[in-house]
């Protein structure tokens, strides 16, 4: 999955256009930009990573590229550190198709924080539970709702392998005790299966509850990636009604980290969230 997608693509293939005017390989313009190294630039113009506008200013410092056609190139860079992709385009293909596009983005991850209030995250739902979301979002009429569920459930099982990025999982109290039809054991299923993939060594698991104060507000849910590769920055994702937002801008992604950070100074500890989680379950039993 490129980050900014199409305009990510289009701006790296403007930058190698650039470099190739002015008359330079890959390696040179690393040497040019000093602590680079070519496989970023390369990585850039073929728009497989996000890009600062810092980065993108850089380059057309090192090629010479002013004018017009510099603003040009960095108003395409500012589309591209925050784009909103609608679901017809990323569901093109099959909401089967975006699951895997979604593994391939997990397994660049060194560490992921993410944030739910409203619903049980993706690499936690149980089947039944999958299928009922994915049907009630599946506003562009997807044929591939089994499909989909089934390449979900293939996703999951990257928290189970050694080369697992370190997940750290928010979740809100109203996301655990939602759930989309009338079925108690579906329910009950679904909160045994958090406290499940709690226990995983890479997984942390806390709970905000409905009746504390937070010291941040936590307006929606997202998604904040960190990647092993050290040329590929941090970037956000939050998923809206009509599709998902990308934000690599660092000034803003700065935000949702601080965010995060004090969102979970608000939350139960792991042990208290598992603890917290069983006793619901449990009332659901004894109801």
């Amino acid at each position: 999955m490129t980050l900014g997608r199409g305009t990510q693509r289009k701006l790296g293939a403007e930058l190698r256009a650039a470099r190739e005017a002015a008359g330079l390989s890959g390696r040179a313009l690393a040497t040019r930009l000093g602590n680079w190294s070519q496989a970023k630039v390369s990585r850039i113009e073929n728009g497989v990573v996000s890009s600062t506008i810092e980065d993108i200013e850089a380059m057309l410092d090192a090629l010479g590229v002013d004018g017009d056609r510099r603003d040009q190139l960095l108003a395409l860079a500012e589309e591209a550190s925050e784009s909103t992709v609608s679901w017809r385009v990323l569901h093109k293909g099959g909401m089967a198709r975006w699951q895997h596009e979604l593994d391939q983005l997990l397994r660049r991850a060194a560490r992921v924080r993410h944030f739910q209030p409203m619903v049980v995250p993706g690499l936690m739902q149980t089947a039944e539970y999958a299928r009922h979301v994915l049907e009630l979002g599946n506003w562009t009429g997807q044929k591939d709702v089994d499909a989909a569920v089934v390449a979900r459930l293939a996703r999951q099982q990257i928290l189970f392998e050694p080369t697992c990025p370190q997940y750290h999982y928010l979740l809100g109290e109203i996301g655990l005790r939602w759930r989309p039809t009338d079925s108690v054991p579906l329910h009950r299923a679904q909160l045994d299966r958090v406290v499940t993939v709690a226990a995983l060594p890479t997984v942390t698991v806390q709970l905000l509850p409905t009746d504390r104060p937070t010291a941040a507000l936590g307006l929606h849910g997202f998604r904040i990636y960190d990647f092993n590769d050290e040329d590929e920055p941090t970037v956000v994702f939050v998923e809206t009604i009509s599709g998902e937002i990308t934000i690599s801008e660092p000034d803003n992604v700065a935000t949702y980290i601080a965010t995060w950070e004090q969102l979970v100074k608000s939350a139960l500890s792991p042990e208290d969230t598992k603890a917290y989680i069983q006793q619901m379950s449990r009332t659901l039993i004894d109801g």
